[in-house]
């Protein structure tokens, strides 16, 4: 009897064009529309996949590098109690810096319903363990495959466009931007140099400004 084919899995499930890698921040782009963020939410509820649900969630309201993003272990967003924290501190890789990252109630919810499947699996993971963890293990996840992971969840989602690891911290700049945020604000976050590199990095487009005309209509 002829063995079954096995379902594909990751980027090539999706397309048989691998992700582009190496090319910089710069050609990623951000999801821009709360439509397209539904879709590929969805689209992660669907696969069952928590971790990387909780993942995405987590990068979208974070706005942190996808090192630092990475390097989240257990004791960094539990309490002694085991409960989710509020605020939790990350010293960033790129700089030494320290921020203090206020969990809402989406990755706050996610994160507890990753601790929990975990924990009901028997896994039951050490206060040293990675959040999102390496599926080979207890290893921290790579960059190259939180690229491919993006690229898979957009693509699976039907969002067209250049996606990759850097797309969780622009997505957070380019909405919290068009909801108000400064951009000196921003550019303290993100610890750039200038409010036009915060722009172009969030992915402002000409468009964007065109809507300013077009929405204020006076």
């Amino acid at each position: 009897m002829d063995e079954q084919k096995k379902k594909p899995r990751g980027w090539y499930a999706a397309g048989k064009k691998p992700p582009c890698e190496g090319e910089g921040s710069a050609t990623v782009e951000p999801i821009r529309s709360r439509m397209e963020l539904a879709r590929v939410k969805g689209y992660l509820a669907k696969t069952g996949n928590q971790r990387d649900r909780a993942l995405f969630i987590c990068g979208i309201n974070f706005g942190l590098r996808g090192g630092d993003l990475l390097s989240l272990k257990w004791k960094d967003v539990l309490t002694s109690t085991c409960h989710i924290r509020g605020v939790i501190k990350v010293t960033e890789e790129k700089t030494g810096k320290v921020r203090g990252i206020h969990l809402g109630v989406k990755p706050r919810k996610e994160l507890g319903e990753l601790w929990k499947k975990l924990v009901e699996s028997g896994q039951d993971p050490e206060p040293d363990d990675y959040v999102f963890a390496s599926r080979k293990g207890r290893e921290r996840m790579s960059i190259q495959r939180l690229h491919q992971l993006v690229n898979e969840w957009c693509r699976g989602a039907g969002v067209k466009g250049h996606f990759g690891s850097h797309t969780l911290r622009k997505t957070f700049g380019y909405f919290a931007y068009k909801q108000g945020t400064s951009l000196a604000l921003l550019m303290e976050l993100f610890g750039h140099s200038s409010e036009k590199i915060t722009l172009r990095y969030i992915g402002i487009t000409e468009d964007d400004k065109a809507s300013v005309y077009l929405r204020l209509n006076l």
